[in-house]
């Protein structure tokens, strides 16, 4: 399968290539002679679609939401991210920035973003957060799943269904 990825992305068929790494990455989460081939991948497709790639490093896939701007950016880009709204620096909320992170490992090639609602209120109301914490899972633009919180497999089957 790694061959054939290689391949894929040296014949530039990218969506091939990333559903092969992201599998990969799934069978052997440590690997990071494939995570980094995939997100090699995914700044190449960034650069064709015109999108700003100048800040984005390898192995950090978890942002920071900073403007309303931002946070549109993301979720209406093609593919799909998962938007953690939380509160700022609560002790709870750490056990889940945790798992979002490892989540994050296992899935390089979603967005992962966290909107402290302190900060962006506009945000966590047009968004219609109830509770806090909550994920938000957009694809392509669209919402399509919301989940408590502390449902920590509930959102690990979530990324995998979606973003596959």
């Amino acid at each position: 399968m790694l061959r054939r990825a290689d391949c894929n992305a040296k014949l530039e068929r990218w969506e091939a290539a990333i559903q092969d790494y992201e599998m990969l990455i799934r069978e052997k989460p440590g690997d990071e002679e494939v995570a980094r081939a995939l997100f090699e991948i995914q700044l190449k497709q960034k650069m064709l679609r015109g999108e700003d790639i100048k800040n984005l490093k390898f192995g950090s896939n978890l942002v920071c939401i900073s403007s309303n701007d931002r946070f549109r950016h993301y979720v209406t880009s093609p593919g799909m991210s998962v938007v953690l709204f939380c509160n700022k620096g609560k002790a709870t909320h750490k056990q889940i920035l945790l798992v979002l992170e490892q989540t994050c490992k296992r899935f390089p090639s979603v967005n992962f973003l966290k909107v402290e609602i302190e900060d962006h209120p506009y945000l966590t109301k047009s968004e219609g957060v109830n509770t806090i914490p909550a994920f938000k899972i957009y694809k392509n633009g669209s919402r399509v799943k919301e989940i408590s919180g502390n449902n920590h497999e509930l959102l690990e089957r979530s990324v995998k269904l979606y973003s596959s």
